[in-house]
């Protein structure tokens, strides 16, 4: 899961950076995660978000596994990034 692994320091910058290539239902389910966060955002330091998450709702379980299962289909949106 993205908010496991050491990328996900910078989960809170992904919001941003995802709606403005034009995937903005995948902004929004991030945004929903996050906002189940205390302060509406996953901590940057590992140990402290990996403990936040563990008090999560199953809600917010639910919302990541689809959020896992949609970043393949982001593929297409950055196709004008990486081959620009």
């Amino acid at each position: 899961m993205l908010y496991f692994n050491p990328s996900g320091r910078y989960v809170t910058q992904l919001v941003g950076a995802i709606d403005r290539i034009g995937a903005t239902r995948h902004a929004g389910v991030i945004g929903d995660v996050h906002a189940m966060f205390p302060g509406s955002a996953p901590a940057t330091d590992d140990e402290k978000r990996w403990r936040q998450l563990e008090q999560l709702p199953a809600e917010a379980a639910s919302k990541a596994a689809a959020l896992d299962h949609m970043m393949d289909d982001l593929i297409p949106y950055l196709h004008g990034y990486y081959y620009a």
